[in-house]
Order: structure tokens, then sequence, then C-alpha cells
């Protein structure tokens, strides 16, 4: 019966079972550069949701594909497009240069087990990356050395802020708990947040000025020399006065840092502007799009 049927692959098409491989733990993060690289292996790993196979697997070792394999499949197409490329033969792709990028990262991230598992391209990686990825990488560790940043607490405050964020099973108060255990106060921290929010500040006074519908002062100074704290600001709208709230929105996430902006958010009148730095794309949040956006279908009003 096995030799006649069809099964679901990881690409969610079906294929002859003869055809394909039981995913044996291969790395997610290598896997979908094998994918990228060669589209049809996809089509050739088993779905795992689909286990009525497990025990032919476990007798038929040769059928599965594992995480030294799968490297080994990158190793070999790789290393293909580097010599195609040296010899004139080929020319390396934007998209191609994407994938490329995530390998260097993994080299970056495992170089012991990356050395074991990719002895063809490992030896030679500086040319897995562009010119231009090499100076961005240079540039950002030669800032991250100038400003003393120390980069795996960095990372790892992200992270558990990310994950704090996320869960559906915290209550405001318990979130403003656990982020007061997170974000530490360090020197570098602390500049990095001032420098998004003079970026911030900046870019949504420039937008506003443009607009006519607001009044607000005639130059940035004055503004600042008028403001409530550092990220609330007063403006008038159609003859009446507004408080204007600015926070970031890099890494698309709003963080509020103080009380008080909270309670200036607990005013009638008043817009929440953000700014992520790019493209000069300054936009009000309003309540509707925060529920929306954050899922938030029910508002208990118990602690009110």
């Amino acid at each position: 019966m096995i030799k006649s049927v069809f099964v679901p692959t990881q690409h969610q098409c079906f294929n002859h079972f003869k055809n394909v491989f039981y995913d044996d733990g291969i790395r997610e993060d290598l896997k979908k550069i094998l994918f990228e690289l060669k589209p049809s292996c996809e089509k050739q790993l088993l779905n795992q949701c689909i286990e009525s196979f497990n025990i032919y697997f476990e007798e038929n070792a040769s059928e599965s594909q594992n995480t030294e394999s799968c490297a080994k499949l990158i190793d070999n197409e790789v290393n293909r497009i580097l010599v195609d490329e040296t010899s004139g033969i080929l020319e390396r792709t934007r998209e191609v240069q994407v994938t490329f990028n995530q390998l260097n990262d993994f080299f970056l991230k495992e170089p012991s087990l990356s050395e074991i598992n990719f002895p063809k391209v490992f030896p030679k990686r500086m040319l897995v990356s562009s010119t231009t990825e090499t100076l961005r990488r240079m540039e950002i560790a030669e800032k991250v050395e100038r400003n003393g940043i120390n980069l795996d607490e960095y990372l790892n405050n992200h992270q558990k802020i990310k994950d704090i964020l996320e869960s559906s099973d915290l209550n405001t108060e318990e979130m403003l708990n656990r982020l007061k255990h997170v974000v530490t106060p360090t020197p570098e921290m602390r500049g990095f947040v001032e420098k998004l929010l003079r970026r911030s500040v900046e870019n949504v006074y420039n937008h506003l000025k443009k607009s006519k519908k607001y009044i607000i002062p005639s130059t940035l100074n004055e503004w600042k020399e008028s403001s409530h704290t550092r990220t609330i600001f007063p403006a008038k709208k159609d003859g009446k006065d507004l408080i204007i709230v600015i926070r970031p929105t890099d890494n698309d996430q709003i963080i509020f840092y103080g009380e008080e902006e909270l309670e200036a958010l607990d005013s009638s009148d008043y817009e929440l502007w953000t700014d992520n730095g790019k493209d000069h794309n300054c936009k009000e949040i309003t309540l509707g799009e925060l529920l929306k956006t954050t899922g938030i279908t029910r508002i208990p009003l118990n602690k009110i």
C-alpha cells in the first residue's frame, strides 16, 4: 500500500510516497535557505503533520533528511553558483544575494557548526557576501564598537520585550511590571532611546508644520520649549487646544516608557503620532487602529 500512496508535502501539494523524504528535525533557518535555492526540495519533504509513516522511516533511515544532509545540499548548490559566477557563466541576482545574506547570518551565528557542515563554502564565505552587504555589516560593527554597546545584552533584552508584548496571557499591569525588569537603564540604551526620540520629534514637527490643519510654533526649538515633556507637545487644531504624543515605531512596535504619556492619552483632546525614521512616514494612530492591530476585542472595565 505504501508504494501506491500520495502524501502531502511541505509545499502544500501531494507527491508520490517514493519521491519524498522524512524531515528528521531539519533546522528551520537552513530549510528556508534550501527552499529558496532549490524550490523543488520543498516538494520532496513529507509534511511534518503526517505521522503515519514514522515507523517506516525509522526502519529506512536512508529516506530521511536531517540538518547535516540539508547543509550538504546547500553547500553544494552555493558552491556551484560561486563557480559559475567566477567563470562568468552566471551573474548574481538580487534574490540570490538575499538568500546568501541569510546564509552569512547563519555562519556568523553558528561558526563551529558551519565549519563542519559547509566544507566547500565556509572557507570562502567572503565570496558569499556582496561588497555592499560587507560594508553594511562593517558599518554596524563600527557603530556598536564606537558606542560601547553590549550587543548580546541588547539582543537578549529585545527578545524578552518582544516575548512580553506578544504574550496574550498578560494584562497591562503585568506587562508593565515585567518590562520594568527587562529594560535596563544602561548609558548605551539611554543614548539609543534619546536618539530615536529626537528623530521622531523632529520628523513629526516637520510633518505637522506642513499641514494646514495644525498650528504649532514656527521653530522646532520653540515647540520643544513649550513642551510638557520631551514627548508631549501642545498644538491647536480647528481652533481647539490639542495634546500631541510622539512615539518612535522602530521594529514595528510602540513602547510607552513614562506614566505621563499614558496620562496624556487618557485626556479627551490628544493625538498619538508615530515615526519609524523611514521615508518621512509619520502617522497618527487612532484607538480603532490600535484595537485592530493588537487584536483586542474585549476590554475589562473592572480596573478603570
